[in-house]
């Protein structure tokens, strides 16, 4: 990884992203799926944000705070709450498409995350299988 040019080169940051990805699987282990783990914060139902401004919209929030902190109990690193809310983001945790975006009401779906993915709180869904619906709302 530091002989790449495409990624950044410091070691730390090299050194906790293999460090993470083992205590991804430790986690994934130890729940069933590492994507059960997460939707514990959000108790398994998106959070639908309505902002009408992108000033309006958090970079962070108590749920990802949560995750931040619970997440450097078993060894995590180089991630705080900033980048788990862009996770919490990306995976449809929550979802801050802004009111005017073109997608916010494609995707304020079905309230409970249950009804997205049936199993998902059961374990054997895998967080590469959730679609990537949050594409950025003000590209158009």
């Amino acid at each position: 990884m530091l002989a790449d040019p495409g990624i950044v080169r410091n070691r730390l940051k090299v050194r906790a992203a293999i460090n993470n990805a083992q205590e991804f699987l430790i986690v994934q282990d130890a729940i069933g799926s590492f994507n059960s783990y997460i939707w514990r914060f959000v108790e398994g139902i998106p959070i639908r944000n309505q902002w009408r401004s992108i000033r309006e919209v958090p970079t962070r929030s108590q749920q990802s705070e949560a995750l931040s902190q619970d997440l450097k109990h078993p060894g995590f690193a180089f991630a705080g709450t900033t980048i788990y809310y862009a996770l919490m983001q990306t995976t449809g945790l929550v979802k801050d498409h802004l009111v005017s975006c073109f997608r916010h009401s494609e995707v304020n779906g079905p309230e409970e995350a249950n009804e997205l993915f049936p199993n998902l709180l059961g374990g054997s869904m895998d967080v590469a299988t959730i679609p990537f619906g949050h594409r950025a709302c003000f590209s158009r």
